[in-house]
């Protein structure tokens, strides 16, 4: 009988060594964070779907790690945030463009005005806009270069040939090829892609995401967490601060 008491005791105590480590840093207060437990911390997050505490005690180390798997529901909330900003600030590039444009269009109908002559047809700002896109093209390589011009390819002859042949303005004032280059920017502004002025990380769908954190039983029985935590997304490993356990003391 004593024989099999004792191998009980044993088997005991090896099981509870892990639970008894686990315990000592669920129930512990880090001086930092003195709201609540760890364990109070980490298994009341709503932003975890599934927790797993783990002695990974080795080599007279006392290490507890804990994984937190985050929901769908909070990579969804993130991603539909990032992703509301940005189409924000592609909207207002969108709205920026438009206002250029406009103003752009004014002033091509002040100098048309200007340039009529008595067999000149009346012309909107519709029909300037279809000229310009008509012989202008926008650049994607000449965007990436610094230029005082439109990044753009226009046939200036053409549009010259138009608008001198066609709506019958003076093509021999001095104002006619300033009016003609002026197209270059109504093509810019209408074709350009919208450029949005974003800071930030751009909208990434992550379909999964799980943190790990490891805390360290010192010999007084104190915890410290270790400094170097993990965050997993999508399938990769990458070392992050500790600073993440912030996260899990939001209410």
């Amino acid at each position: 009988m004593k024989i099999k008491f004792s191998l009980i005791a044993a088997v005991l105590a090896l099981t509870g060594c892990g639970d008894n480590n686990i315990d000592i840093v669920k129930n512990y207060t880090l001086p930092i964070k003195k709201s609540m437990t760890i364990g109070t911390a980490v298994d009341g997050y709503k932003g975890c779907q599934k927790v797993k505490w783990e002695d990974v005690s080795g080599n007279d180390l006392k290490l507890v790690k804990v994984t937190c798997e985050v929901s769908n529901d909070v990579l969804k909330a993130e991603f539909d945030k990032q992703n509301a900003r940005y189409e924000e600030a592609v909207q207002k590039a969108k709205d920026d463009a438009q206002k250029s444009l406009e103003k752009t269009l004014e002033r091509i109908m002040n100098n048309y005005n200007e340039l009529k002559t008595e067999g000149s047809s009346d012309a909107n700002k519709e029909e300037m806009l279809a000229l310009a896109n008509k012989f202008c093209k926008y650049d994607e390589e000449k965007a990436k270069k610094s230029s005082f011009s439109a990044p753009v390819n226009c046939d200036n002859d053409a549009i010259a040939d138009e608008l001198a042949n066609k709506y019958k303005l003076n093509g021999n004032a001095f104002l006619f090829s300033t009016f003609v280059s002026q197209f270059q920017w109504v093509a810019f502004d209408s074709q350009r892609p919208p450029k949005p002025i974003f800071f930030g990380d751009m909208p990434k769908q992550i379909n999964s995401r799980s943190y790990e954190l490891k805390f360290i039983i010192n010999t007084d029985k104190t915890v410290d967490i270790d400094r170097k935590a993990v965050m997993i997304e999508n399938g990769e490993r990458k070392e992050i601060g500790s600073g993440v356990l912030g996260k899990f003391y939001e209410r």
